[in-house]
């Protein structure tokens, strides 16, 4: 009996000196921020450069892209992901067909939800699309279109 509680204090006294298995945030130990080579993200969707082609829906081996309606002729929609869901896989950028790829996976790494209920229609656990849509090509080429329709009439 005396043997085990010997074990015991011997067990938490190492334990008391050993150094910490925690690493502080990247505020107190700059470190943690240093990420593997091919390290992916967060998702960044650049709605400027966007066709809505939906290649990224169908290339998400998971479901977790879906394409939401711009109300526009083109692009007819844009991808939203759902970052709980997302594997992080790389599959949606390698199917971009943009030369500027549209959708890639950034190094930020900082997902951070402040709520306590997590839904899924929280706006942090989405990635949506960023910039200007009428800046996107296809936008400012229906605009002329239809301007040139209009002034044709």
């Amino acid at each position: 009996m005396l043997g085990v509680i010997l074990e015991k204090i011997v067990l938490v006294a190492s334990r008391a000196v050993k150094p910490k298995d925690t690493h502080y945030y990247p505020e107190k130990n700059p470190d943690v921020r240093k990420k593997p080579e091919k390290f992916r993200g967060r998702h960044f969707i650049n709605a400027e450069t966007c066709i809505g082609c939906y290649a990224c829906e169908r290339a998400c081996p998971i479901g977790a892209i879906i394409m939401v309606p711009t109300g526009l002729k083109r692009p007819r929609a844009m991808p939203v992901v759902n970052l709980g869901r997302c594997c992080y896989c790389g599959l949606c950028e390698d199917s971009c067909p943009t030369k500027e790829k549209s959708i890639y996976l950034t190094e930020d790494y900082d997902i951070v939800v402040e709520e306590v209920e997590l839904t899924p229609l929280l706006d942090e656990l989405w990635a949506k699309p960023v910039g200007d849509i009428t800046k996107n090509p296809l936008v400012v080429k229906d605009l002329q279109k239809q301007k040139q329709q209009k002034e044709g009439k």
